[in-house]
């Protein structure tokens, strides 16, 4: 089973909704949940998916592109010896903030859309519809909080680019 990224609902299939459900921030969430350095330290903008787990020295630990943590700018790796000499650490959200921030938005924009059409309708069929949408706003907001905290970084490979023919270089990360 995997994961769910957030992504912007569709106003014409109501069922959207429900079926784009972020899952509860766990200890070890699913193979490709939304995932992304915090942005309080302003390294990357960058979001994507957890792409797995290894065990390394008896310990779980998620595994993601060196390119999702600290984007395309970083080059080099984590750590560099100055940032291990201070011990300089990462948090990684789970779900990412961009995607918790963009399913709060779209829940919004959704549920002022039924009341419109609620009001223009003079019905009370969207009453069961607005009571979903405030019931999980009242689940996702408290998330925007260190709740969402997956983990810290601990190494990367950084950038590199294969030896070779200029065009047929590539670059694992």
């Amino acid at each position: 089973m995997e994961g769910q990224r957030s992504t912007a609902m569709d106003f014409e299939d109501s069922s959207t909704l429900l079926a784009q459900t972020i899952l509860d921030p766990t200890p070890r969430p699913l193979i490709n949940t939304s995932i992304a350095i915090s942005r309080t330290i302003k390294v990357s903008a960058d979001r994507g998916t957890l792409g797995g787990y290894v065990l390394v020295d008896g310990v779980v630990m998620g595994l993601i592109n060196h390119h999702v943590a600290f984007g395309n700018s970083r080059l080099e790796a984590f750590p560099t010896a100055e940032e291990e000499a201070s011990r300089v650490s990462y948090s990684f959200m789970q779900p990412a903030e961009g995607d918790l921030e963009q399913r709060i938005k779209d829940c919004k924009i959704r549920r002022e859309y039924s009341k419109k059409t609620q009001k223009a309708e003079d019905t009370t069929g969207c009453e069961a519809e607005i009571s979903s949408i405030n019931s999980l706003l009242a689940k996702l907001e408290p998330w925007m909080s260190e709740k969402s905290v997956l983990g810290t970084t601990w190494r990367s490979s950084g950038i590199r680019a294969r030896e070779g023919i200029k065009d047929r270089r590539f670059r694992p990360d």
